[in-house]
């Protein structure tokens, strides 16, 4: 048995995780996820710090197993393994700006180091990079849309539940 709060913990991370995989399933815009905010939100207020690296490749592994594997994989792991460390910059600067701010920065990163694999591997529909990234932004647009409407989301909800209703202070795991 939980007790109150570990509950409380238990019950976000679970809908966290759901949320995660089903915004790359279910909604039918690409790169209009949940994932980065998730990796930013977790590697702010995960205590445990390996476990706030750990929880959003997981999440992103749970849904490639559906969604199927393919050669960039690595550059967006390490894309998103570098918006977890973006993350932990928030860990004492919770503030609107600096959510905005590395949230537009984790989307940058992932662009750039996920457009560089697609060249890199040739799974673009050109060889020619500078053509790679202009075919790119799209899924760039949208994945800034992405992370600010999720940011707010789950950064908005954390500072009701977590500082303004102080019902637990963080995530801490046990």
């Amino acid at each position: 048995m939980f007790k109150g709060n570990q509950l409380k913990v238990n019950l976000l991370i679970a809908g966290l995780i759901l949320a995660g995989i089903s915004t790359r399933f279910f909604l039918n815009i690409p790169n209009f996820t949940a994932i980065g905010a998730i990796a930013l939100f977790s590697g702010a207020y995960f205590t445990n710090k390996r476990l706030s690296i750990i929880f959003p490749l997981v999440i992103l592994l749970i849904s490639d197993i559906f969604l199927g594997f393919h050669n960039t994989m690595p550059f967006v792991y390490f894309s998103f393994l570098l918006i977890i460390l973006l993350g932990h910059l928030l860990r004492n600067r919770k503030k609107y700006y600096y959510i905005f701010g590395l949230s537009i920065a984790g989307s940058i990163i992932f662009y750039i180091i996920s457009n560089f694999g697609v060249w890199l591997t040739g799974m673009g529909l050109s060889n020619n990079i500078v053509q790679v990234y202009i075919d790119g932004i799209p899924f760039f647009r949208n994945m800034i849309a992405g992370d600010l409407v999720f940011n707010s989301v789950l950064f908005g909800s954390a500072y009701l539940v977590f500082e303004k209703f102080s019902l637990f202070a963080s995530v801490n795991e046990k």
